[in-house]
């Protein structure tokens, strides 16, 4: 293999930013959007062609946030040497080994026991970490109702099929705020945000899990 040839086949698999630092401004500035509106989806206007797992809006939104400063764990259902070169090489990002060690993590609906994560400290809450969700479907059905800052009165929203388990898990968890968890939900080119501030109310039963 000549030396061009071990190069090219460095390079990982899709396809990125065309203009990286208009189009990362732009995704930035929705996400911005998604998480001062808690409960709006928000559709990610890109071109870009992540290697599976990833969907384009999970993929778009860490080519905006994460950089060589950012730790991520990545799910093992969603780990593929193909998303870690992709996500490595077009930000600078290191993996983590251990869900507590992330700034940031990419799961799928099966979700672990939210005590795994970073949270952050008394002193530093800010520091709780960011979970970006894939899920199956996300519309404005009456599954959730969701209440806080930025929301008017209410809004209403529904998320696939996330467990029953982790609606209650979260529950627990904003007992401890400011510290916390935010999270961002992400299902092909859309997304919605749910900041530790938000409230959750489960207004179906019928959700998957126990």
């Amino acid at each position: 293999m000549s030396i061009d040839e071990q190069s090219m086949s460095d390079l990982p698999i899709g396809k990125s930013f065309e203009d990286p630092s208009h189009e990362s401004q732009y995704i930035f500035r929705q996400i911005l959007k998604s998480m001062s509106e808690p409960g709006r989806i928000v559709t990610l206007n890109t071109q870009i062609i992540p290697p599976p797992p990833l969907s384009k809006a999970t993929a778009a939104i860490c080519l905006s946030l994460l950089d060589f400063e950012t730790k991520l764990w990545i799910d093992s259902s969603l780990d593929t040497d193909e998303a870690k070169q992709y996500l490595k090489f077009h930000t600078g990002l290191k993996i983590a080994d251990q869900p507590q060690q992330a700034n940031f993590c990419i799961l799928g609906t099966q979700i672990p026991n939210l005590d795994l994560f970073n949270s952050g400290t008394e002193d530093y809450p800010e520091n709780g970490a960011t979970l970006i969700i894939q899920t199956d479907e996300i519309t404005d059905q009456a599954q959730l109702q969701l209440e806080g800052p930025g929301i008017e009165t209410s809004k209403h929203l529904s998320i696939g099929t996330i467990n029953k388990r982790f609606w209650l898990n979260r529950d627990n968890l904003q007992l401890l705020f400011p510290r916390g968890l935010d999270f961002i939900f992400t299902q092909n080119d859309i997304t919605v945000s749910l900041p530790r501030t938000t409230k959750v109310t489960v207004l179906k039963t019928q959700l998957n899990g126990y």
